[in-house]
């Protein structure tokens, strides 16, 4: 700390002043503002009133001064610096020309006067002869440091721009270089690798209830919310294509589990198998809502439930049955019957129900619907041995490890928030990319 405070950092800027950030929304709007400024069309002839005897004097004075400058033969000055009257002598009593005055003869020159520019210097106005390339440079001049301006005051954007592989190609490198050390021509060729990089990475964004934070986020980072929630997960998915809720991991079979909270859900997995992630500073302390520990017991979290959500396979869907496969329930018997084979059926039940005949062996080609046994753990009878080396469609990691994002588990979790005390009790922003 004391290298960077006696190399002017400064620790108690962000307390003093804040982190300064512009919105995509407000960097345009300043742009938009910017381009107005620099358009000379847009400017409107201000009059003097008809008794403001010093305002018409001033620009009769004006333009004899300007006349006889322009027809004067060589030696000519190159400008012509025009003030009140007895600036040149000293000591000058007067303060100059006024703000008014300055725009009296800017607009005079402006309409009168095309050949010539003005200047506007402390107290006075100096007038020279236009010069295209001296244009052209004083026109590139002011857009690049309105840009330096404007890039510096975007500020933490940069750093959500980088999150989610935005344009970051407006920061200039030259910062960027000197904090890692390296030369310019190598510094602008890592920079823009790391910008490939960065626009083809796929952002995966994890949170804990956090659809009040994506609205925060947008509105800060992005611009204003739109007026539906059906338009903000729209665009909301554009931005993070890949979104995960680990409060809908913990709550996706019972939406009213009585331990979602973050701390509970922590505490609840710490025994649970999966992989480990530690973190030197949280090794005995536990500072509940500092950022860090709360994004570190998050990732805990969603590690160590996604990998046990997806090691009981409970997001795979059972096959559907057939359609033609109708059931009925015989009053007597209180079971399930396949429509498409009642005597049969029905007769399977009554020589189970008896005792008269043995259970068919696993390797037996006769199959029974899994509902026409004469009560439910009958079927665990049928189930063979092999069940055991099923291989589960959709998992595409061994039990333990975090799922593939393009695995069919995340259909099921990924991109859906839960919102309590709504209707619907989750959003839905979008279909998971594979």
């Amino acid at each position: 700390m004391d290298f960077l405070e006696e190399h002017g950092f400064d620790r108690e800027a962000a307390r003093k002043t804040g982190i300064h950030y512009l919105s995509r929304a407000e960097e345009a709007r300043e742009r938009s503002l910017n381009a107005q400024a620099q358009d000379k069309t847009r400017f409107v002839d201000v009059q003097p009133k008809a008794d403001d005897k010093k305002a018409w004097e001033l620009l009769e004075r004006l333009r004899r001064e300007v006349n006889a400058w322009v027809n004067q033969v060589a030696p000519k000055p190159d400008f012509l610096n025009f003030a009140p009257i007895g600036h040149n002598k000293a000591p000058f009593p007067d303060k100059g020309l006024n703000n008014f005055q300055k725009l009296l003869v800017h607009q005079c020159i402006r309409k009168e006067y095309p050949d010539l520019v003005t200047f506007s210097q402390p107290g006075f106005i100096q007038i020279v002869a236009y010069d295209k390339e001296r244009e052209d440079a004083r026109v590139e001049y002011r857009a690049g440091k309105f840009e330096e301006r404007l890039v510096r005051q975007v500020g933490l954007r940069w750093l959500i721009e980088a999150i989610h592989g935005g344009d970051i190609s407006k920061i200039n490198p030259d910062g960027i270089n000197r904090g890692a050390g390296v030369g310019k021509i190598s510094g602008v060729s890592m920079f823009t690798s790391i910008q490939e990089q960065l626009l083809g990475a796929s952002t995966v964004l994890v949170g804990h209830n956090l659809f009040m934070d994506l609205i925060y986020f947008y509105a800060c980072f992005f611009g204003p919310l739109p007026d539906k929630v059906e338009d903000f997960q729209s665009i909301i998915h554009k931005v993070f294509p890949r979104i995960i809720d680990t409060k809908y991991l913990a709550t996706h079979d019972d939406p009213y589990l009585e331990t979602s909270e973050l701390g509970q859900l922590d505490q609840k997995l710490a025994s649970e198998a999966g992989p480990e992630i530690a973190h030197s500073k949280y090794a005995s302390a536990k500072p509940s809502h500092e950022a860090g520990y709360d994004s570190y017991m998050t990732a805990r979290v969603f590690l160590r439930l996604s990998t046990k959500l997806e090691a009981s396979g409970k997001y795979l869907e059972e096959p559907p049955s057939p359609v033609d496969d109708v059931f009925y329930t015989p009053p007597e018997m209180g079971v399930l019957i396949d429509y498409n084979d009642i005597p049969g059926q029905l007769q399977a039940i009554d020589e189970s129900s008896s005792g008269s005949t043995s259970r068919p062996s696993s390797g037996s080609a006769v199959s029974r619907p899994m509902f026409s046994h004469a009560t439910k753990f009958d079927l665990l009878g049928d189930l063979s041995a092999e069940v055991d080396t099923i291989t589960l469609e959709g998992r595409k990691q061994p039990p333990g490890r975090l799922p593939a994002w393009e695995s069919d588990f995340w259909k099921v979790y990924g991109n859906k928030l839960r919102v309590n005390g709504t209707i619907e009790e989750v959003s839905d922003v979008g279909e998971w990319p594979q």
